[in-house]
């Protein structure tokens, strides 16, 4: 038998994947990659460039370097989330250097690319309540804030650019137009969730002990959502982050909607200008639980006596509860608990002004402060600002207003009291009814 030959080790190859994404996730197609300053590769009409580098290649050029990678991308009326003032791109380029380990595929982390056309948008409108903020102002106002990332569009902002390489006012928006309904990832300032309220257990309880990790909540996008709406929304986030660091806010109902029947009309709700507040999930410290919810944080708190309502508040008894009679029908009669006022409109103080048995007082003052912001930038009652127990357009556990329907305790869907609001607090944008609709507009 003759000799064999020696087998050939196979060749070791080094893996580069890069992928080029915006500020929110979305693809950026035909980029050109710039590798060591050697290597021109482009993306073409996907956001991903993977190539592998022989032995010699890694040996010769990366391992000299320290085991890295200089990468650059690049596109014209593109840049880093910023390119700068001048709206120049030409054309945009973000520079990275990465780690890279030899024999393996290595997965960068995104490099990041910014349509220029969103650093004309640099107004955030804050000096103007969000309910007085035109419709040309609240989209633009949301643009810098998706340039910001404080907020994500779905889709993302479009731009048809000129065939010169600096992005100036030729350069025109596609989406979103004026008067457009927005959508948006349920995360705002940056990192705080937006959780929708599946499920809450212990209904009708206020004492120690509620499961509250057994409060069902989840993450839906934010659809069908007039622009000032989310602009006031996003300043309630920032200011309960800022302030009291909440990383979640919890809600029964945020987006707009097609109306079904029983329900025919379309209403603030329906019309994506209102906001059913249910609480926050507040930072972590090591303190256990700190979810808060209106319902067990307020709803659910007794009530003051109603023969003390004109008591200092130290001085007011706690209800104990009282019989009902429906006004409709007398022989309809049951107990009430504590939680619940007389069902007759009457100026109502805050219950939690002074705490009650089991009060929680960052519950207290996160309430009264989203009461507060809303008068300032959502819908108030005429000549407002109002308080906490006044008429007003913020529907509220205290409220003016008495709509008891059958039963107090537990009142249909759609009825508009404080009975109704046990769980949540209203907040709106514009009238509560249906308002007109007005066509996008480009520009």
């Amino acid at each position: 038998m003759g000799n064999k030959s020696p087998a050939v080790p196979p060749p070791i190859l080094t893996w580069i994947q890069i992928t080029v994404l915006t500020l929110g996730g979305g693809p950026v197609t035909n980029v050109e990659i710039e590798v060591w300053g050697l290597y021109l590769k482009k993306t073409g009409p996907h956001n991903q460039l993977k190539f592998s580098v022989s032995e010699e290649d890694y040996d010769n050029i990366i391992a000299v370097r320290g085991n890295t990678i200089d990468v650059k991308v690049r596109k014209h009326h593109f840049g880093p989330p910023d390119p700068g003032s001048d709206h120049t791109c030409t054309p945009g380029e973000s520079h990275k250097v990465f780690n890279v380990t030899k024999g393996i595929v290595n997965q960068l982390d995104p490099m990041i690319l910014q349509d220029a056309g969103l650093n004309r948008f640099t107004d955030k409108f804050e000096g103007i309540p969000a309910r007085n903020l035109t419709m040309l102002q609240a989209r633009n106002a949301l643009l810098c804030l998706h340039r910001e990332g404080e907020i994500t569009l779905i889709p993302e902002p479009t731009f048809k650019h000129t065939e010169v390489d600096t992005c100036d006012s030729a350069c025109t928006l596609g989406h979103p137009m004026i008067n457009e309904l927005v959508q948006i990832k349920p995360l705002m300032a940056g990192s705080v969730e937006i959780r929708y309220i599946d499920r809450l257990p212990n209904f009708d309880s206020f004492l120690p002990g509620i499961e509250r990790d057994k409060v069902k909540t989840r993450k839906l996008s934010l659809m069908a959502l007039d622009p000032r709406y989310t602009v006031a929304v996003y300043r309630l986030v920032k200011m309960l982050k800022d302030k009291h660091s909440i990383v979640k806010l919890y809600h029964l109902g945020m987006s707009g909607f097609k109306p079904q029947p029983p329900r025919v009309n379309d209403d603030c709700h329906s019309q994506g200008r209102a906001l059913d507040f249910g609480g926050v999930g507040l930072e972590d410290i090591g303190l256990g639980d700190q979810d808060i919810f209106v319902v067990y944080d307020w709803g659910n708190m007794p009530v003051y006596d109603e023969h003390d309502l004109t008591l200092p508040p130290a001085e007011r008894r706690r209800s104990k509860g009282f019989l009902w009679t429906s006004a409709e029908d007398p022989s309809n009669q049951r107990p009430m608990p504590s939680y619940i006022w007389p069902t007759k409109k009457m100026k109502l103080p805050y219950r939690l002004e002074t705490l009650p048995p089991h009060g929680n007082p960052k519950a207290a003052e996160i309430f009264q402060d989203v009461y507060t912001f809303a008068t300032e930038q959502f819908q108030d009652a005429a000549g407002g600002p109002s308080k906490i127990g006044q008429s007003s357009a913020i529907m509220n556990p205290d409220h003016f207003t008495s709509d008891p329907g059958e039963d107090p305790q537990h009142p249909k869907p759609h009825v508009h009291g404080r009975e109704a609001h046990r769980d949540h607090m209203h907040i709106q944008i514009g009238s509560t009814g249906a308002e007109p609709v007005l066509p996008p507009v480009a520009g």
